[in-house]
């Protein structure tokens, strides 16, 4: 039996090992013990790890003031391109929205003075 105990990148593989006799039928270990026993775990690379990737930020929703930006988060594996986002760590995942603060809005208004007489020339 092999077991991979990490979905991606750097892992253990492990498998059983017996003893067994010329039928390959399961023995006793003690009659294998004058033998080099083979490994029971091995180091393995099971494959590229799924990651988010976001695009960069689009333009705040206000032009003065408090406002918000969004992009886009997604779960990629490279070499493949968007998979699901099942596949990636959920509590590692960018954030798709943020606050943005630009300049006070001005309140700038015109005032109109009172009409003059009309002159007579």
């Amino acid at each position: 039996m092999i077991v991979v105990f990490i979905c991606c990148g750097k892992g253990t593989k492990q498998r059983d090992v017996y003893c067994t006799d010329m039928k390959q039928v399961a023995v006793d270990n003690k009659y294998c013990e004058h033998l080099k026993k083979p490994r029971v775990y091995k180091v393995c690379r099971a494959g590229r790890c799924p990651a988010w990737k976001a695009t960069r930020w689009k333009e705040c929703s206000v032009t003065c003031g408090v406002g918000y930006q969004q992009r886009e988060v997604f779960c990629r594996l490279k070499g493949v391109g968007r998979i699901s986002e099942e596949t990636c760590n959920p509590f590692s995942r960018p954030a798709s929205t943020q606050q943005c603060r630009l300049p006070d809005c001005l309140q700038n208004e015109w005032l109109a003075d009172e009409w003059e007489d009309v002159s007579m020339a």
